[in-house]
């Protein structure tokens, strides 16, 4: 509104050719340019960009959940907290990365709304899960696991998020007990059956 106008007056004042509507053609001209150059951009390249990260941060959050619960139910759980809470802000800011781009996808031009909403279970379980593990690490007297139960699940968690990777749908397995915390058992296997049903419903949708 302002910066218009006043190149308009500096150009004519500063030329021998005083023909206001000459220079107000010229600049709408490159304004209209400008904004359909934008928007083909836009189109081209950014109409899809957030939606196409989903499934990379997805599987990257998962991963960072991973390493927090080896690092709070393994024999490193009575080490120095850093590890830890180190790998804790990494799943914290995992998950904001995660719920970002999702919201700025479900505003995407020509997004499938459809597949994004049968995602929405997945994000809500994967934020439980990180509010469990949070939950776990200031409790100081967790269960150390041992060392063939926690790779069954980090083999559980490397699944989850080789299926999203992949777009394929989970192999789901059967998650071990965990004395005391039984809602974190849960989430996990709440976890899985979401990210089946994403697949599935996918999957009828293209036929």
């Amino acid at each position: 509104m302002f910066i218009t106008p006043n190149s308009l007056l500096m150009a004519e004042t500063t030329t021998q050719i005083h023909n206001l509507p000459y220079f107000a053609t010229a600049r709408i001209t490159d304004i209209l340019i400008g904004a359909v150059i934008g928007l083909i951009g836009v189109l081209l390249v950014g109409s899809r960009s957030a939606s196409s990260l989903l499934p990379h941060l997805i599987a990257k959050t998962i991963r960072s959940q991973s390493q927090l619960f080896f690092k709070l139910f393994s024999e490193q759980k009575n080490e120095s907290t850093f590890d830890w809470s180190k790998e804790r802000n990494k799943m914290r800011t995992n998950l904001i990365n995660l719920r970002t781009v999702y919201t700025t996808a479900l505003g995407e031009i020509s997004n499938n709304k459809t597949e994004l909403e049968y995602l929405s279970p997945v994000i809500f379980s994967m934020e439980q899960l990180g509010y469990l593990l949070e939950s776990s690490s200031k409790n100081s007297n967790r269960p150390v696991l041992s060392d063939e139960i926690l790779a069954y699940f980090l083999l559980v968690f490397e699944t989850m998020a080789k299926s999203v990777e992949q777009h394929d749908s989970v192999t789901k397995k059967k998650v071990p007990e965990i004395e005391g915390y039984s809602k974190l058992q849960k989430e996990i296997i709440s976890l899985q059956d979401a990210l089946q049903l994403v697949q599935d419903q996918v999957n009828f949708a293209l036929k």
